[in-house]
């Protein structure tokens, strides 16, 4: 079934409090849940109807991922002057060479994951303070244009 060819990422969601399903190769497609299975399952379901859909439009579906396996080795080169610098700073540290890039890979690979999520929570809290802050602006907007409307009546003598 090409359905099963398609990968999803399946995470909290702080904004709806439920889990929600993606698949990278189809941007429009999320799915919710109370739980990770739920989510997952729902994607599925969702992933079958954007299957349909693109058939039914002659649409190309795009590749899937396909699951390479590493070997856990690559050749890199460096300036001289970052292999030495890397090379003392190892030595200071009482680590190989190699223990020391591929401590410096992890923390920039897991760093720039946190601070994405971090980015995108910080983004969503910015767009409801904004949304917030319009909101009570217009109340208040709406309550001094209600306020200098009503004028008060002057009794006349006579």
């Amino acid at each position: 079934m090409k359905a099963n060819r398609y990968p999803f990422h399946v995470e909290w969601s702080v904004e709806d409090q439920e889990y929600i399903a993606t698949s990278p190769a189809f941007p429009g497609l999320s799915a919710f849940g109370k739980t990770e299975e739920q989510a997952l399952k729902e994607g599925k379901i969702a992933l079958a109807g954007f299957i349909k859909t693109y058939e039914a439009n002659n649409m190309a579906l795009p590749e899937p991922a396909v699951h390479e396996a590493a070997s856990g080795k690559f050749q890199l080169r460096l300036p001289k002057s970052l292999h030495r610098l890397a090379v003392r700073m190892a030595r200071l540290e009482g680590v190989s060479l190699n223990s020391y890039i591929a401590d410096a890979v992890r923390a920039r690979v897991a760093g720039d994951q946190v601070s994405n999520r971090v980015i995108n929570e910080v983004r969503q809290l910015l767009a409801q303070t904004q949304t917030a802050a319009t909101s009570a602006k217009r109340e208040a907007n709406r309550r001094t244009d209600r306020h200098d409307s009503v004028k008060p009546h002057s009794i006349s003598r006579e």
